[in-house]
């Protein structure tokens, strides 16, 4: 399942001024809070028959951080976990500064309830000099890295003929997915 810790939300930092370091910083420490006891009060628990991870894509030029959730294998037998399974990419919204856990619940839920496996991407954030359209090459970059280059770190790969660009609710992520969808046309 996920990890649960106790943090406190970090001080909003001055987005005028902040370097890109201090925005990583930044990042990292909202995802700690966003795992946290009091966080999950309001943004809900995962569901409990996922299995969620963080692994690391090797793009062109990057690595970035995905968050993996797929339905959690039954009993001790971690052989039987599914390959068959849809691939759903979800790209965050949070402003270009949220976080993949702060949709630890949604994506989860929809791993366990269609069954399916969903990776989150942790695009890369707005910073000086860096253009709006790198959230949805990141999205689009890993939704191409899962369907035809290679496995995930596990070495599972999802069903390349069931595959959808996730866009739901979050005006950024609305803005993302748009992005992203007409690429795919």
């Amino acid at each position: 399942m996920s990890e649960t810790t106790t943090a406190t939300r970090p001080p909003e930092p001055d987005f005028e001024a902040i370097t890109a370091e201090e925005l990583l910083a930044y990042r990292d420490a909202e995802n700690r809070f966003r795992a946290s006891v009091a966080a999950r009060a309001i943004l809900g628990e995962p569901d409990p028959g996922a299995a969620i991870d963080w692994q690391e894509i090797a793009l062109p030029g990057r690595d970035l951080s995905v968050r993996v959730y797929r339905p959690a294998p039954m009993g001790d037998d971690e052989a039987a976990a599914r390959t068959d399974l849809p691939l759903v990419v979800h790209v965050h919204g949070g402003g270009f500064v949220g976080t993949a856990v702060q949709c630890d619940w949604t994506n989860s839920h929809l791993a366990v309830g269609l069954p399916a496996l969903v990776v989150s991407v942790e695009h890369r954030l707005l910073a000086p000099g860096s253009p709006l359209t790198n959230a949805a090459d990141d999205g689009w970059d890993v939704l191409d890295h899962v369907v035809t280059s290679s496995p995930l770190a596990d070495g599972r790969r999802a069903d390349s003929t069931r595959r959808r660009l996730e866009r739901i609710h979050a005006a950024a992520r609305a803005r993302l997915g748009a992005t992203g969808g007409f690429r795919a046309v």
